[in-house]
């Protein structure tokens, strides 16, 4: 009979104390403070970067950063010192057409896709100009994104051909290609409005607060996963649909206040008022956004998910996984970090790119402690 009496009072303690483990969860492990080390401030004419397309980190801690507008990668070293820029608009060795990736190889020479040339252009770390690889290009997207796995193999997205990734050997040759992970929260997509005027042009857009989760590669062999509307991140094995580890804790979604939701209903009224038609309701407009935001993984394997955050938000805070999905630490930078360029992380260090409140960029590094 005690011993069913104490069951008892230890059930009714689980249950009383179970709805705080995930909050208390959320914050375990170690809340780490984020300290700047160097930014390069871009100005509203452009400067340094008329349109920052993508940047990588080095083996040496160098970053190197793609500037769409000029094509040009402007180089830093791990104090944040100006080096030679490589690379120029044209089609010569080394000249750069519409290009909008950098990745970096296993042997430390960085990749550059230069789409518009059919080719990927390869230069050496210190910047020099090794080769070019010529390839088939069906097209391009607005980064590239593309990672070297395991196997030494470049795998990018295949642009033409619906949900496929494609794997290309160091000589240029396509060795195969890799399914779209399907994540298995099964959320329904995005809804998407279209506005046009026959015969004059149209557009086509995201419903705001629709967006959110992400498909990362861990370069080692799988993708991370989240739906737009999807509370905890899923890990596949490459071309497998089997969960192999889910993230501890969920992102549940956000509120969002009237005033947030009527200037966004707002802003794509406005956008659309130039078509004659339009597919746009703002009663699709929901009051709730996504808790997760972007995904990421650092050059340890690392699982970064940032969490969502209102308009008006001057901080940006992400939780840490390990490759199973345990929570490693959480952190807030004091910035608006841009979730739609890279996060990259080595130790302690973390590269990112910041916005202003006139969304003018800067690329930061930070030292977490």
């Amino acid at each position: 009979m005690r011993h069913q009496q104490l069951t008892r009072v230890i059930a009714t303690v689980v249950a009383l104390t179970t709805p705080l483990i995930a909050p208390l969860y959320a914050q375990s492990g170690s809340a780490r403070s984020a300290t700047l080390v160097w930014q390069v401030d871009g100005t509203e004419s452009g400067e340094p970067f008329g349109d920052l397309r993508d940047y990588v980190l080095l083996p040496n801690g160098h970053v190197w950063a793609l500037d769409f507008k000029d094509q040009v990668i402007r180089r830093y070293d791990d104090a944040g010192r100006s080096l030679p820029t490589v690379g120029r608009k044209g089609s010569g060795p080394g000249e750069l057409r519409n290009a909008n990736g950098l990745a970096v190889a296993p042997d430390g020479a960085v990749w550059a896709n230069d789409p518009a040339n059919s080719r990927f252009t390869i230069l050496s770390s210190s910047g020099a100009y090794l080769r070019a690889v010529t390839v088939p290009i069906s097209g391009y997207s607005y980064r590239w994104g593309a990672w070297f796995d395991r196997s030494g193999e470049l795998v990018e997205l295949e642009m033409g051909r619906a949900a496929r990734y494609r794997r290309i050997t160091k000589a240029g040759a396509v060795a195969g290609s890799l399914e779209y992970p399907e994540c298995p929260s099964g959320a329904a997509p995005p809804l998407v409005y279209r506005g046009e005027t026959p015969g004059k042009g149209a557009t086509t857009g995201s419903y705001p607060f629709t967006t959110g989760g992400g498909v990362v590669a861990d370069r080692r062999g799988h993708f991370w996963c989240a739906s737009a509307r999807g509370t905890r991140v899923a890990r596949l094995a490459y071309g497998k649909r089997d969960t192999l580890a889910r993230t501890a804790i969920e992102f549940p979604a956000l509120a969002v206040s009237a005033a947030e939701r009527d200037d966004a209903i707002r802003e794509v009224e406005t956008r659309l008022a130039k078509y004659s038609t339009s597919t746009f309701d703002r009663s699709n407009v929901p009051t709730t956004r996504p808790g997760i935001a972007a995904l990421f993984v650092d050059l340890d394997g690392r699982l970064w998910v940032a969490h969502s955050r209102a308009e008006s938000a001057t901080s940006s805070t992400f939780t840490v996984f390990d490759e199973k999905g345990a929570v490693l630490f959480r952190v807030t930078f004091p910035a608006r970090v841009n979730s739609y360029l890279p996060l990259l992380a080595r130790g302690d260090d973390v590269i990112v790119a910041a916005t202003d409140a006139d969304d003018v960029v800067s690329l930061r590094k930070y030292r977490m402690r």
